[in-house]
């Protein structure tokens, strides 16, 4: 397996991972009295969103050309380390 192959594939997983967690913290925000149900459904929806580009760089990557591989590699680093560190901000909230 390439190191491109094995990038796409831990990418993926940290996503997978992260999508199953985003569907407990929807749960604990249905939940949630009224005031904080907003809150938390307005945090789970950043998150969604933040996760969607995440998905779209990794879609990217997949078809990108060898040469522009490295490029776009770096735009999903940081997709994947703002998501991270929006979840995390959100798993210390709830």
């Amino acid at each position: 397996m390439s190191m491109r192959d094995k990038y796409q594939a831990k990418l993926k997983a940290n996503l997978d991972t992260l999508e199953a967690e985003m569907k407990v913290l929807a749960a604990k925000a249905g939940k949630a009295k009224a005031d904080a149900k907003v809150k938390l459904e307005l945090e789970v929806a950043v998150l969604k969103a933040q996760q969607q580009l995440a998905k779209a760089r990794l879609t990217a990557l997949k078809r990108a050309s060898d040469e522009a591989w490295g490029d776009i590699k770096a735009g999903a680093d940081q997709a994947w380390k703002d998501l991270s560190k929006a979840f995390a901000a959100a798993r210390k909230r709830f």
